[in-house]
Order: structure tokens, then C-alpha cells, then sequence
């Protein structure tokens, strides 16, 4: 049986708020101090959720924006949306939209969880126009030799997908995606673990939910060995 995923469970959601990841909307007003995506322009967020940063993008700072999400029931749950935006249902590795379509795409802790990260790459960069801006924020692994460790483990959250810095670099530019800027938040994921022990009582806890079937000591070994951290990188079409 394929372990929970805490982002469809309404109680983790009480812990994240909804926008399901560290930090909520800092990040997303970081990277758009950084992007400089103007008034009127095309955004997409894959792995929108419940649309909570679409209706952000467009509703706070007036960009044409649109969520896509693979998740039957986090679109179901998504509260009353502004009119201006639309949510639909769709896989990252396959987007349902012309190419050079946006001046954005933000993909917001939602690239670990995938099964094909370059493939969805590949996506990004063909529907961004020339010179767009692909806003990346997500988990990584610190230690790069413990990434390897903790993906044998059955896990259904970001952990599963961990990878180096060095990794994620690789990948984008393979996508035909150039760095332009890379930004280390890693206090943001101590701050949601904290509050995680604080809302389910221990991380011990937390796991026998969301991995029951990974023994406490071996998870915890292989979170050591990882050293996982959470950044905000930005990227522009080649």
C-alpha cells in the first residue's frame, strides 16, 4: 500500500495553510521581487493545489495567471476562486497548453514529488516564451552523497525526490534553462518541521501516518545522512 500524501490530508494542511509548503507566500513574493514579471503578464503555477498562490499572482500583483494541478482532490477542495483564474487538472510532464504561452512558470515544492523531474523541465521551458522566468522553490539535499538514501524508503512526500544542488543545476540546464539566481531558505523548512511536532505531538508521530511502513531510526538516519534544505532558484529560458 503506497504511503499517504501529506498534502491531500486535511490535518497537514491545518499545519501548512493553503499553500501547502514552507513558508507559505514568502517565497513567492521573493521570487517575484527577483523575476520582475510585470502587470498583465502569463503566468503558470504547476502543482497549483488548491490555487492559493494563482489566485496570489493575479488577484495581489495583476498577472494573468493559471494553476495546473495533478491532484483530483485538491482542485475539489479549492475554495471560491477569483473569476479571473482557472484551475485545471493536468500533469507536469505533460502540460495541456500551447508552446511559448507564458512569461512565467512557478513550480513551488513540487518537483521532488514528481516522477520524471527533467521531463517536466522539458515542459517548462517549451511553453515559456524566450527569456521567460521558471521560479523554483523546493527541498534539496545538503549532503549529496545521502540523497540516494532515503529514496528506497516507500515515502510520498518531497523527501522521496531529494537531490543535490549540483543535481538540480544538471537538470535545468539540460532543459535548455539558464541559473540566474539561487537563494539558500533552509530555516524555513526547520520552522514546518517544528510545527509539525507542535500540531501531531512528535515527528515520530507525524511518520507513523505518513510512512507507517519505514522504521522510525532507519527514516531518521536517512534524513541525517541527506541534511535536507529548502531554496528559491530562478531560472530563464535560453
Amino acid at each position: 500500500m503506497a504511503a499517504l500524501r501529506p498534502y491531500e490530508s486535511r490535518e497537514f494542511r491545518r499545519v501548512t495553510g493553503p499553500t501547502l509548503r514552507p513558508g507559505g507566500f514568502a517565497l513567492t513574493e521573493r521570487a517575484l521581487e527577483v523575476c520582475e514579471l510585470k502587470t498583465g503578464m502569463t503566468v503558470l503555477d504547476v502543482g497549483c493545489g488548491m490555487g492559493a498562490s494563482v489566485n496570489r499572482l493575479s488577484s495581489g500583483h495583476g498577472l494573468k495567471s493559471l494553476g495546473v494541478d495533478a491532484s483530483f482532490s485538491l482542485l475539489r477542495d479549492s475554495p471560491e476562486q477569483n473569476p479571473s483564474v482557472m484551475l485545471i487538472n493536468g500533469r507536469a510532464e505533460a502540460l495541456p497548453f500551447r508552446d511559448h504561452a507564458f512569461d512565467g512558470v512557478f513550480c513551488e515544492c513540487v518537483l521532488s514529488l514528481l516522477p520524471d523531474p527533467l521531463g517536466a523541465l522539458n515542459e517548462f521551458c517549451q511553453v515559456l516564451k524566450s527569456g521567460g522566468r521558471l521560479v523554483i522553490t523546493d527541498i534539496y539535499a545538503r549532503l549529496p552523497e545521502g540523497a540516494l538514501t532515503l529514496r528506497p524508503l516507500g515515502l510520498n512526500c518531497c523527501l522521496k525526490g531529494i537531490r543535490s544542488r549540483g543535481k538540480m543545476m544538471e537538470e535545468i540546464e539540460r532543459a535548455g534553462l539558464q541559473l540566474l539566481f539561487w537563494e539558500d531558505h533552509s530555516r524555513l523548512l526547520k520552522h514546518l518541521a517544528a510545527q509539525i511536532v507542535f500540531a501531531y505531538g512528535s515527528m515520530k508521530a507525524f511518520w507513523a501516518v505518513f510512512a507507517p511502513e519505514c522504521r522510525t531510526a532507519v527514516l531518521d538516519g536517512a534524513i541525517a545522512e541527506a541534511e535536507p534544505g529548502y531554496c528559491l532558484l530562478v531560472a530563464q529560458k535560453c
